[in-house]
């Protein structure tokens, strides 16, 4: 059987899809539909549009900024020691297309590339401690940041033209294949790593843990990469 294991926190589930529907120009205000509005199921399904310039209020962006990013672009988790991660990395990487700050993405996404992107699987490392030596010391992914990633990546290409992170955001996408699992008739669910989460890896496997799905990512990321199932 499927092992659901409780959400890593109710609070980081919220924030996560309260900036994934932000940052898709989703309308945020309770009560914003239209009820008289009919959805014709035969209508073709428009692409999701960029989200390039979502972010308007520049002074929150700034203020996120300079508490979280440093100036080489390490995004610090500073309820945590300190330390960075893909999930962060991906949030700021995404944020900085929203608030259509380039300069800030590339140095975040340098920094991403240096010193996470080490798996010979095209996966970013999970967690960097500035205490560890080496600051990597657990080479796993974790799903949820390589969705982020690919994601920004994807849409910096679109908003930039930049042809190079399209073409990152798709080597990701097809890494995060072998996520994907098969089991019980429950076919597309992701697994929070590619270690450590599945039947033959535990009694109790494999796990799923749905904190680690950025829903409004998906859509995106099949579009450039359609192949990876």
């Amino acid at each position: 059987m499927v092992r659901f294991c409780p959400l890593r926190s109710l609070a980081s589930l919220v924030v996560g899809i309260a900036v994934g529907l932000f940052a898709a120009g989703v309308p945020l205000a309770i009560g914003s539909a239209d009820p008289a509005a009919e959805v014709d199921p035969k209508a073709p399904v428009k692409p999701a549009a960029g989200i390039a310039g979502n972010l308007t209020v520049p002074a929150v962006w700034e203020a996120w900024k300079r508490r979280f990013i440093v100036p080489d672009g390490r995004v610090i988790d500073d309820a945590n020691g300190k330390i960075s991660h893909s999930e962060g990395q991906g949030y700021a990487m995404l944020l900085a297309v929203a608030a259509a700050d380039r300069p800030t993405f590339d140095r975040v996404w340098t920094w991403t590339r240096r010193n996470l992107m080490i798996r010979e699987d095209g996966l970013a490392a999970w967690k960097w401690d500035p205490q560890a030596r080496p600051p990597v010391t657990d080479r796993n992914n974790a799903t949820d940041g390589d969705i982020l990633i690919a994601w920004a990546l994807a849409e910096a290409a679109e908003a930039w033209g930049d042809v190079a992170h399209r073409s990152a955001a798709r080597r990701i996408v097809r890494a995060l294949a072998p996520t994907r699992l098969t089991h019980d008739g429950l076919n597309g669910l992701l697994l929070p790593g590619l270690a450590g989460f599945g039947a033959a890896d535990r009694s109790d496997g494999p796990v799923i843990n749905p904190s680690y799905f950025v829903f409004p990512a998906f859509e995106r990321l099949a579009a450039i990469a359609p192949d990876a199932g």
